[in-house]
């Protein structure tokens, strides 16, 4: 049996950082269809329903592409603000990384 490449759960929590997901919100609100969307970013429709559903974390670039789109910082398109930041910056160099479990 050939790999089937990593499961959904560990995509989507990569680095131990859930990332939200609010596309479908704001593309709804637009009342346009992935492949629309994906048409006006460069990305195939295939790539946008995996982003969509949170099973591909989107490149850097594409994630501006897509926060830009919707004239929105990525922090508001991807995080979630009433998670904890995952990474916690002290007075020393380098940054504290706080490790959560995976649930």
């Amino acid at each position: 049996m050939a790999w089937a490449g990593p499961s959904k759960k560990s995509v989507a929590k990569r680095g131990q950082i859930e990332l939200a997901n609010h596309i479908k919100r704001y593309r709804l609100l637009r009342e346009m269809t992935q492949f629309q969307l994906a048409y006006k970013i460069g990305i195939s429709e295939t790539t946008m329903y995996q982003i969509e559903r949170r099973l591909l974390m989107p490149k850097l670039n594409v994630a501006i592409r897509i926060a830009n789109y919707f004239d929105l910082p990525v922090q508001e398109m991807f995080f979630d603000p009433s998670q904890e930041p995952p990474i916690r910056y002290s007075n020393q160099n380098p940054p504290t990384i706080i490790e959560k479990p995976i649930v």
